[in-house]
């Protein structure tokens, strides 16, 4: 699944991949425009996103 989300750091929009597989789940992606870490922890329950969290992963 395609999904636009904006930036911890410098709020700007930009698009990541999530699989669509039942269970919770933790990715880091750079921000395709400033280039800083996001961490993205979200869970898939029945093919469907039922939770996205965005913080730093700069820890």
């Amino acid at each position: 699944m395609e999904l636009n989300i904006i930036c911890y750091f410098c709020h700007e929009p930009f698009d990541i991949f999530l699989e669509m597989i039942d269970g919770s789940s933790y990715e880091i992606y750079d921000c395709e425009i400033c280039c800083n870490p996001n961490s993205i922890q979200y869970s898939i329950k029945n093919k469907s996103l039922v939770r996205l969290e965005i913080t730093s992963a700069n820890d």
